[in-house]
């Protein structure tokens, strides 16, 4: 019984006109393209923010805590593929919230260590201009409108009479 719905379901994808199966290989292969492709630059991005932040350990000679360390390097990565306002997340992670010893206060000291590392490293990726670099520059030029649109605001009048 399953076999015949099996064989139903595929030969009904392959009937003429019926294009899923064509639209189901091209997903999958664009997809996983894509899903690679972001993977690869995020992989770069992290060893560049490694990078960063060892050639600022070297040059204060002062490692900071693990958990700066840590958000330093996914604030820099945060930034350079994403964009947006340079700020922290509203919370740390999950691996500085799930264990019990997270709630302790040596655990809430790397959380916010992690909070403020992550905005330095966000900041450092805005000051390198790292963003810019993984855009894609728009082929379509930006026209502006022949005749603006023209506001006109009605008189304001002294003594409003109600009827």
């Amino acid at each position: 019984m399953r076999v015949r719905w099996a064989l139903w379901l595929v030969g009904g994808c392959c009937i003429p006109g019926c294009s899923l199966a064509g639209y189901v290989g091209q997903n999958a292969v664009n997809e996983s393209a894509a899903a690679t492709g972001a993977a690869r630059v995020r992989r770069e991005l992290r060893t560049e923010a490694e990078a960063m932040w060892a050639a600022w350990v070297e040059s204060n000679g002062a490692a900071g805590s693990p958990g700066y360390a840590d958000g330093f390097v996914d604030g820099y990565v945060d930034q350079a593929d994403n964009g947006g306002p340079p700020l922290p997340p509203a919370v740390p992670p999950p691996r500085y919230r799930q264990s019990a010893v997270d709630q302790t206060a040596q655990g809430q000291s790397a959380a916010r260590d992690y909070l403020a590392g992550f905005q330095r490293g966000a900041q450092a990726a805005v000051e390198t201009n790292r963003r810019q670099s993984l855009l894609v520059p728009l082929a379509i030029p930006v026209v502006p409108p022949e005749n603006p649109v023209q506001v006109v605001r009605p008189p304001v009048r002294e003594n409003p009479v109600l009827p």
